[in-house]
């Protein structure tokens, strides 16, 4: 299970960057599935970091919270907002 963590730790990957409307996993206690509302970027200029948007707890209040890159998935899925952006 850990041999995907560990190869990639070995080939050196870089996180990929996110955009504005993308869907992503979050990695926390369970994998739930936000979107990014607003990217950070550090004073170099590059992306460090989300805040991202998801639906919480029991009564389905929407919460946004900020999450560096690292612990950000892209899924290969557009939202409407990415469609928009792409015409």
């Amino acid at each position: 299970m850990t041999d995907l963590r560990e190869y990639h730790k070995l080939a050196d990957c870089k996180t990929v960057p996110v955009r504005q409307g993308q869907l992503v996993l979050l990695q926390r206690g369970q994998w739930k599935v936000a979107v990014v509302d607003d990217v950070i970027y550090g004073r170099d200029g590059e992306p460090r970091g989300a805040v991202v948007r998801k639906s919480g707890g029991k009564r389905g209040k929407l919460e946004l919270l900020r999450r560096p890159l690292q612990k950000l998935y892209p899924l290969e899925i557009s939202t409407h907002v990415e469609a928009k952006e792409k015409k």
